[in-house]
């Protein structure tokens, strides 16, 4: 029950419980869910000891737990400030083929916080061809506006709006597209006619919290 009801430290006692009375004392798969909690809930050390547990790749039959381990501590390295390490998990990753969205995208943001925005404008491309997130394209228009393109940015912005209208992120960059336009009338009316699901912040929709509405 107490796994049903996300219950991290119930379930963190359970499974370390499980782990201890196996017979050969080691579970890859309880290894790796141990270290995915303890990161969750923040506990960079103990998440990276259990990560250390799981035997290394070439041992390892399941090629999907291997490329989870990687991942995950692509994730607990750029969390503790291994910008490096992490880098070099996610390409790791890449050149294997594995997780080919959350590498691209995790080394995007990494290349976006270093102001190498032609590489995380080159990652997002790559993550969005692998799966249409509205984060990585809300990372893309903002590294393009950072690369001063913002024609290219306007139109990754519509693509994305078209597939997500009621992402409040999405919505935002698009009121400041709409305060920046020298014709706000006609950007409002384009994006109206071919986005008519588009919606906007405001006390009619709950899911906005009563957030006043910018387009008016």
């Amino acid at each position: 029950k107490s796994l049903l009801l996300k219950d991290t430290p119930k379930r963190i006692q359970l499974l370390e419980e499980a782990q201890k009375a196996i017979p050969t004392g080691n579970s890859d798969i309880l290894d790796l869910e141990l270290a995915k909690l303890n990161f969750d809930k923040g506990d960079l050390d103990t998440a990276g000891a259990w990560l250390e547990k799981i035997s290394p790749g070439k041992e390892n039959p399941n090629p999907i737990l291997t490329a989870e381990k990687i991942f995950l501590d692509g994730l607990i390295r750029y969390a503790g400030g291994n910008t490096a390490g992490a880098t070099e998990a996610f390409n790791s990753l890449l050149q294997e083929n594995c997780f080919q969205f959350e590498a691209h995208h995790n080394l995007g943001v990494i290349s976006c916080q270093g102001k190498d925005y032609a590489s995380a404008e080159k990652h997002f491309q790559e993550a969005l061809t692998e799966r249409k997130a509205p984060a990585s394209w809300l990372y893309l228009c903002h590294v393009l506006l950072a690369q001063g393109d913002s024609q290219r940015a306007a139109l990754e912005l519509f693509q994305a709006l078209r597939l997500f209208p009621d992402q409040r992120d999405l919505v935002e960059l698009f009121a400041y597209f709409v305060s920046q336009s020298e014709d706000r009338e006609l950007l409002l009316a384009v994006f109206q006619k071919y986005i008519p699901d588009l919606v906007f912040p405001g006390e009619e929709n709950p899911r906005w919290g009563g957030v006043d509405n910018p387009f008016r």
